[in-house]
């Protein structure tokens, strides 16, 4: 899929969202897993990573550079973390960021494991890019709703 427009966002929000409901966390949110179908409504397909949440805690899987912080900061300490239903949503907002901007580019850059070098250069781009942050808000609350009701552009 090219473009993310509102309609999409609010189609994989609105998947996560029953996804986390029963307690399942997809854990690997990133642009090549979003496909479009031929009435070009929105899919997340590659469920082979996701977690339920009776599992337990889990190393890290998934693809770093649309981690949440609080996943590569225990993925840089090798620690093993409970999935949690932010940490896709997260990965929705810093996808969401990386197909409007020329940061899929630079992340294509960050070598693949460099967990720290990948939580900072998230970490700058949200100090720079503060018309976003309430995008990381409604993650941080995992408010799906919200997202859903939000105007994405």
């Amino acid at each position: 899929i090219e473009a993310l427009n509102a309609d999409h966002v609010v189609g994989l929000v609105s998947c996560l969202e029953k996804a986390h409901f029963c307690g399942v966390v997809h854990r690997d949110v990133r642009p090549s897993n979003v496909m479009q179908d031929l009435s070009g409504n929105v899919r997340l397909i590659d469920w082979g990573l996701a977690h339920y949440q009776q599992d337990g805690p889990q190393p890290f899987a998934g693809t770093f550079r649309y981690a949440s912080a609080e996943v590569l900061k225990s993925a840089s300490k090798n620690e093993s973390r409970l999935p949690r239903p932010t940490d896709d949503l997260h990965s929705l907002v810093r996808m969401i960021l990386a197909r409007n901007s020329p940061i899929a580019d630079e992340l294509e850059n960050i070598v693949d494991g460099d967990f720290q070098t990948a939580s900072s250069y998230w970490s700058e781009k949200r100090k720079k890019n503060l018309q976003f942050e309430w995008m990381f808000t409604l993650a941080d609350k995992c408010s799906h709703g919200e997202l859903k009701q939000a105007t994405f552009n």
